[in-house]
C-alpha cells in the first residue's frame, strides 16, 4: 500500500465512503459504499484496478439473479481476493441463497451450480415440476464442505462472559370469530390461484399476510395486558421491548402503552433518530417499553444502561425465518448486557400462528445442521400446546 496515502497526522490508511452515485472518487486507499452504490458504478470501480473486495452482510448477495449479484461476480472476476462477512451466512433453510457468494469468494471450490453433480442438485433438491433448487439435501456433507472455505466464530466463542438466553412460549386465547372470516377468504383466493404459475408462492405468501395481520391486531390487547403486568411486577429500572411486524400493529401498542413511556423504532422512523430513541430506552427512566419492528431489530443497542435492566422481549407478532427473530433478541444479547435474556413468544393456537412457528422451528433446525451448530429455537409450538 502506497504510504504516500496515508492520513499524515494519524497514521492511519485513507478512506473515502461513497454516499451518492456521483461522488466522484479520490485516491483514498479504501472506497467504502453500499451495495446500491456498487451496482451502479461497477466500471468505474473496474477501472481502479483494487487488490481486495470485501462485501459486509454478504448474505445479501443470495440471489444469483439479482442485479446486486452479478455487479458482485463481476467485480469479484477481476479482483484477486474477495473476502466475506456475515453473521448469518443463511437466512432461510435454502442453500441456494449461499451459492452466489460461496462461488464469488472460492470458486474454484464451487464452480458449478447446474451439472448433473452441480451445486444445485446436490444439495438444493435440485429441480421439479414446480421450482428449481428451493430444497436442502445432503446437509452434513454440505457442513463439511463449508468448514473448508470458511472461518466461523461463534458469538459464544467471541463474547464468552455473555449471560444465557431463554425463549419461552405465551400461549393465548381469543376470540378468533373475526379472523375466521379473513381465514376463509383467505382460503378460497389461495385455492383459486394456479400452482404451477409464475410467482405462486409470492401470491400465496401475499394472501397469508392477511391472515398475519388479522391474528396481529387481535393480540394487541392480551399484548398489552401481559406488558401491563409484567412492568408492575417489577422494580421501577426494569424495562421491556415489545417486538412487532405490522405497522398498524405497532401503532396500536405504542398507543396503548402510552402510561409506560413507550417508544418506537420502526419502518417510519428516521435513521437519525433511531440511537437518539434507543439511547433513551436504554438509560432514561420515563420509558419502560420500546415496540420495534424489524427495522430495530438490527444495527442498535437496548441493553440497559446507568443501573437500568433492560432484558426482556416480547414478540407480539412471528416472521418467517429464525435470523429476524434472532437479531431481535440480539438488541439485548450482546456485549454490555450482563443480565440473562429472555425472549417471550406469543402465539394463538388454530391460527398462522401456529403454522408460522412450525416453519421457523424447521428452517431453524436446517439451517443449524448446515453451520453445524445448535438449533435456537425448537419447542415453541409444544409449549403453546
Amino acid at each position: 500500500l502506497d504510504p504516500r496515502k496515508r492520513f499524515p497526522w494519524s497514521g492511519k490508511w485513507s478512506a473515502q465512503v461513497l454516499t451518492s452515485k456521483s461522488t466522484p472518487i479520490g485516491d483514498a486507499i479504501f472506497l467504502v459504499m453500499s451495495y446500491d452504490i456498487m451496482r451502479t458504478r461497477v466500471e468505474e470501480l473496474l477501472s481502479l484496478n483494487a487488490d481486495v473486495l470485501v462485501l459486509d452482510e454478504v448474505h445479501y448477495i443470495k440471489n444469483y439473479r439479482a442485479l446486486r449479484t452479478k455487479a458482485a461476480e463481476k467485480l469479484g472476476a477481476e479482483i484477486p481476493s474477495v473476502v466475506g462477512l456475515t453473521g448469518t451466512p443463511l437466512l432461510n433453510d435454502r442453500p441456494i441463497e449461499m451459492w452466489p457468494w460461496l462461488s464469488l469468494t472460492r470458486p474454484t471450490e464451487w464452480p458449478d451450480l447446474w451439472g448433473r453433480q452441480g451445486y444445485g442438485n446436490r444439495y438444493c433438491g435440485g429441480r421439479t415440476h414446480y421450482e428449481t433448487f428451493q430444497g436442502a439435501t445432503q446437509l452434513e456433507e454440505l457442513a463439511e464442505r463449508l468448514k473448508t472455505c470458511t472461518i466461523r466464530r461463534t458469538k459464544t466463542e467471541v463474547l464468552k462472559d455473555l449471560p444465557p438466553i431463554s425463549i419461552v412460549p405465551v400461549p393465548v386465547k381469543i376470540p378468533l370469530t373475526e379472523y375466521r372470516k379473513v381465514e376463509r377468504n383467505v382460503r378460497e383466493a389461495i385455492l383459486a390461484l394456479n400452482p404451477t404459475s409464475k410467482g405462486y408462492w409470492v401470491h400465496v405468501l401475499d394472501r397469508l399476510n392477511y391472515l398475519r395481520v388479522s391474528i396481529g391486531k387481535l393480540k394487541v390487547k392480551v399484548a398489552v395486558e401481559w406488558a401491563t403486568d409484567f412492568l408492575e411486577s417489577q422494580p421501577t429500572n426494569v424495562k421491556l421491548v415489545v417486538y412487532a411486524h405490522h405497522k398498524l400493529v405497532v401503532a396500536t401498542l405504542v398507543k396503548e402503552l402510552a402510561q409506560w413511556g413507550a417508544l418506537e423504532i420502526s419502518g417510519n422512523t428516521k435513521p437519525k433518530d433511531r440511537d437518539k430513541i434507543s439511547t433513551a430506552f436504554q438509560s432514561d427512566l420515563e420509558h419502560r417499553v420500546i415496540v420495534i419492528s424489524a427495522a430495530g431489530g438490527v444495527g442498535i443497542d437496548l441493553f440497559g444502561e446507568r443501573g437500568v435492566a433492560a432484558s426482556q422481549i416480547l414478540f407480539v407478532e412471528l416472521e418467517w425465518r429464525p435470523a429476524d427473530i434472532l437479531q431481535a433478541i440480539g438488541r439485548l444479547h450482546r456485549l454490555g448486557q450482563s443480565l440473562a435474556v429472555t425472549a417471550w413468544i406469543m402465539g394463538a393456537l388454530g391460527t398462522i400462528d401456529e403454522y408460522m412457528i412450525s416453519r421457523v422451528e424447521q428452517k431453524d433446525f436446517t439451517i443449524a445442521k448446515i453451520n453445524d451448530d445448535e438449533s435456537m429455537i425448537q419447542g415453541i409450538l409444544e409449549g403453546w400446546r
